[in-house]
């Protein structure tokens, strides 16, 4: 369930942005929780649960074992390149306030005024 949660809200978060397609960005009318989001999300896993039970493989023993050790790896890789978006947007867009150690601008003291 916390995988299929975190996958959910990160198809929303770049479908707020228009990638890959803006549909996933949408909210439900009612709930206000990311259902196509989630549906896509929903529909992958299927699909893979799915392939395994194609190739007669047992989805439980091999596919929770592949999806803990990737699920892990794709949030983490995920989780890093949020990081450097949110360095990049600030370079970008509020060039005035880097700095490479603190996050808030200096306060100005009437003393050194």
């Amino acid at each position: 369930m916390a995988f299929h949660q975190c996958a959910a809200r990160y198809l929303y978060a770049v479908g707020r942005e228009g990638f890959p397609h803006p549909a996933l960005g949408r909210t439900h009318a009612r709930h206000g929780s990311p259902d196509i989001a989630s549906f896509v999300q929903s529909v992958i896993a299927a699909g893979l649960v799915g392939a395994f039970w194609l190739t007669g493989q047992d989805p439980y023993i091999h596919l929770y074992t592949l999806l803990a050790i990737l699920g892990t790896m794709a949030i983490l890789i995920v989780q890093t390149l949020c990081s450097f978006a949110v360095i990049g947007y600030f370079r970008r867009n509020h060039p005035e306030d880097r700095h490479w150690f603190r996050s808030s601008p200096p306060r100005c003291s009437a003393a050194s005024a």
